[in-house]
């Protein structure tokens, strides 16, 4: 059963500091967990298990950005996961059709850890190579994944989407000014 999903739109303070690149907006989840630019033409839908960014509405789409966020255990120290391997691990361990494509990236920002990767798989409704570019983000117990999937030839015209988004990757930069003490957030989302 597809779980209820309701908007919400907060109106910045004046001095909240947030300024998109050209041509691009700025998502936030809960709050600051996760922030990060998107091109600001795209649509935004949320589905049973992420929230998917597509260049045009279906079936016209040829590239699609999916996000979901997995909150971790606070009381256990993450910061020694191996997220290169884990990654790997998820995207090609259980899935054979999936071919790595070069090797897998890390970067570390101070007390952030990316991982990400790009595979190849035959993709079965257009019977033809399709690639996923994937990053496993972590900072403290917050842990994005966001996934990029297009077809080859568009590589040039959405590589720089995917590097945007992981240039401006923000993971626990949390803004309560963009809520105040709403009840409706629980306890568990306060940083």
């Amino acid at each position: 059963m597809k779980q209820a999903w309701q908007k919400e739109t907060f109106r910045l303070p004046k001095d909240h500091g947030f300024k998109a690149s050209p041509g691009n907006a700025i998502f936030i989840a809960d709050r600051g967990a996760v922030r990060f630019e998107y091109p600001a033409a795209w649509t935004m839908e949320p589905t049973d298990d992420a929230l998917e960014f597509r260049d045009r509405p279906p079936p016209d789409d040829d590239c699609v950005v999916k996000f979901s966020l997995m909150r971790l255990n606070p009381q256990i120290d993450w910061s020694g996961v191996p997220l290169a391997q884990l990654l790997e691990d998820l995207l090609t361990k259980d899935s054979p059709e999936q071919t790595l494509v070069g090797k897998v990236r890390t970067r570390r920002r101070d007390d952030m850890q990316l991982a990400w990767l790009e595979t190849s798989s035959i993709d079965p409704g257009e019977q033809r190579e399709g690639r996923c570019r994937a990053c496993l983000a972590l900072r403290g117990n917050v842990m994005p994944f966001i996934t990029m999937d297009f077809w080859p030839e568009d590589t040039a015209r959405f590589a720089p989407v995917w590097t945007g988004i992981l240039r401006t990757l923000r993971i626990g930069e949390y803004e309560t000014r963009l809520t105040g003490n709403d009840p409706r957030y629980w306890a568990s989302q306060v940083p």
